[in-house]
């Protein structure tokens, strides 16, 4: 249990820009309460995305839903430069509603892969585009500027815009592949809230639990049953934020067996409990 991911809140936007040797990196992992673009202009690193392995190289472009926990492995001997925003859904919906594009998110979020490779073209747009957002960000940061709000908001929403596109025109080339550990995440993920049992894992993979857990692990850097609890602790934070319901209905909800069950598992992931995860975040209802 000691190897759970730490919850990183965001705020409604942070743009973000580092550029350094990966031997002064060490391993990262997180997952956070909002949404992820990112533009490698430097990197060789294995990123871990949910329940997929990416490898990392320059003029990458990725995308991270809210709550998706990801890893990543440095390489040492390779040089690290990226730009990362991190924005909420309510910091643009408003836009994509103006725009008529309110399911260009939407699509992006349900779009199976997290990695777009892109060309020297591509590259130069989009990192002149993170480029641009990382500045006003920074201007702002120091005064408010109401017209370099705007341009920061168009500037997302054309990042957003072009990672469909660039998705989309790339389809075929990420034809899915039959995966083992995908298909157990994908079930855990559907099941959380209902007892997990190996033999329901070794049914749906036909494989044995040894080979399923050995195949998990090296895969995932999980054991099942670290994934199951982050699996229903992630779930339990998104509802102890979003609504006011009672603690302990929201913990049974989320697959725990009981009261002492569900804040021995949140306290040992999250480093609090229940209550005082609720009472540090604000309530979100935003849609």
């Amino acid at each position: 249990m000691n190897s759970q991911p730490p919850y990183t809140p965001t705020g409604m936007l942070l743009s973000n820009f580092r550029s350094h040797k990966e031997e002064q990196l060490r391993m990262l992992e997180h997952y956070h309460d909002s949404f992820e673009l990112a533009y490698f202009v430097n990197a060789d690193i294995q990123l871990f995305i949910k329940d997929t392995k990416y490898q990392v190289t320059n003029g990458d472009y990725l995308f991270i839903n809210e709550y998706e926990v990801h890893r990543i492995f440095y390489n040492p001997r390779h040089h690290y430069t990226r730009y990362v925003i991190n924005f909420k859904k309510s910091f643009i919906s408003s836009l994509l509603k103006e725009a008529g594009l309110v399911d260009t998110l939407e699509w992006i979020v349900s779009y199976p892969r997290r990695k777009l490779e892109l060309s020297s073209k591509q590259r130069l747009e989009i990192e002149e585009r993170f480029r641009r957002i990382n500045t006003l960000y920074s201007q702002l940061q120091q005064k408010e500027d109401p017209l370099g709000s705007s341009e920061l908001k168009l500037n997302l929403l054309l990042l957003l815009i072009k990672y469909r596109e660039f998705a989309t025109a790339n389809q075929s080339k990420y034809a899915p592949k039959k995966d083992v550990v995908k298909e157990l995440i994908s079930y855990i993920d559907r099941c959380y809230s209902d007892p997990i049992k190996l033999e329901d894992l070794e049914r749906i993979s036909g494989m044995s639990r040894y080979h399923i857990s050995r195949l998990f692990k090296n895969a995932t850097h999980f054991t099942i049953v670290e994934y199951i609890q982050q699996r229903r602790v992630i779930e339990a934070q998104i509802k102890l934020k979003q609504t006011d319901r009672q603690v302990l209905d929201i913990g049974l909800e989320c697959g725990f067996q009981n009261a002492q069950h569900f804040h021995r598992v949140f306290r040992t992931v999250t480093g609090q409990s229940p209550l005082q995860f609720r009472k540090l975040v604000v309530h979100d209802f935003s849609p």
